[in-house]
């Protein structure tokens, strides 16, 4: 019903309106209203519903998929972060591996997770073997106090592991 009103106010603007800037002006702000309005007054009521937040994880289930039963060595990988970290919304991070040409051929893999965020996998990347060393800064989201974990695959299957305890003041995840 909105919508056929909006169509006669629009049919009607456009039969009053002269040539001139002001017509022109009105005539596109029935057009506009008959397409916004006309839009809400067909939308069906599912469409106006929020989304629902995205599932949350443990993280056993994030990091079975990664490890498949293989043991990560803790060494070769570096993870430099603060202790305390007053913003979890921005908290700074350095990864590196130790010279990935040594022995195990290169890194196919690197990942980072945070123990207690929703979802602790919170950074996965797949590598090209001309790539070279990896040292990487980022800045990641934690929602409060919590171990963070990287681990870098090399392109044998070995895993290389680093881990720190970081302190959160404030949540960053909303």
């Amino acid at each position: 019903m909105n919508w056929l009103m909006n169509t006669r106010l629009f049919t009607e603007t456009l039969s009053k309106a002269a040539l001139t800037r002001r017509g022109l002006l009105r005539s596109a702000a029935a057009i506009g209203a008959t397409l916004v309005f006309g839009k809400v007054a067909r939308s069906e009521p599912e469409d106006l519903i929020a989304d629902q937040p995205p599932p949350e994880y443990t993280l056993e289930e994030r990091l079975q998929p990664i490890l498949a039963g293989r043991e990560p060595r803790e060494d070769r990988v570096t993870l430099e972060m603060p202790a305390y970290a007053e913003d979890g919304a921005v908290v700074p991070l350095r990864i590196k591996v130790d010279d990935p040409f040594l022995g195990s051929g290169y890194v196919k893999s690197l990942y980072l997770f945070v123990d207690n965020n929703p979802d602790p996998l919170i950074f996965t990347s797949k590598l090209a073997p001309d790539l070279g060393s990896v040292d990487w800064k980022l800045k990641i989201r934690m929602r409060e106090s919590s171990m963070v974990r990287a681990i870098a695959e090399m392109d044998n299957g070995d895993l290389f592991m680093d881990t720190t305890e970081v302190e959160v003041s404030i949540s960053g995840c909303g």
